[in-house]
């Protein structure tokens, strides 16, 4: 068995509820720090990542989202670039009104439901798709949200440092 298989056995073969972490303390003494990149990679011409952060007015607090349209469909570019913005215009809005994984959860429904209006309104857009991944950093604890194959990657037994990679072959955290 490769050393892919195995990781993600471990993953699947676990019980769902157990699959995830929940921290009982926040995490007290850190400082986020966040940097955004790009790249259209080898095999395609054109980049359809799209990229966004939010930053807060306690500046331990961030959210970073990354969209990659889906390259075999129709607008990926656009797809992705709506589900960022729509995402980045509704979650402080959000946040105020629930916890930050309802939050998220609307953001993420928002996003698809801007997506798939934008793709049905113009015919040369019908298809259009995109993953979205988002990472919240609110007051010491870290949530996270994902739907397609793009993943977030937590690095660093010791350290909190977090990063965004849009691979398929990713673990979730």
């Amino acid at each position: 068995m490769t050393p892919m298989k195995k990781l993600w056995s471990a993953w699947f073969d676990k019980p769902k509820a157990s699959r995830y972490r929940n921290l009982a303390e926040p995490i007290a003494d850190y400082f986020p720090e966040i940097g955004l990149l790009s790249d259209a990679g080898v095999v395609r011409s054109s980049n359809q990542d799209h990229i966004g952060c939010i930053r807060f007015a306690n500046d331990r607090n961030l959210v970073a989202v990354i969209a990659d349209g889906m390259g075999g469909h129709q607008s990926g570019e656009i797809a992705s670039r709506i589900a960022v913005e729509v995402f980045q215009k509704n979650f402080s809005g959000y946040l105020r009104n629930a916890d930050c994984r309802q939050a998220l959860l609307k953001c993420f429904a928002d996003a698809n439901a801007e997506v798939f209006r934008s793709g049905q309104a113009l015919a040369e857009n019908h298809g259009m798709g995109t993953t979205l991944v988002a990472l919240a950093v609110i007051d010491g604890l870290a949530y996270y949200g994902n739907t397609g194959d793009s993943r977030c990657t937590c690095a660093g037994p010791v350290r909190f440092a977090s990063y965004l990679k849009t691979t398929p072959w990713s673990p979730n955290c």
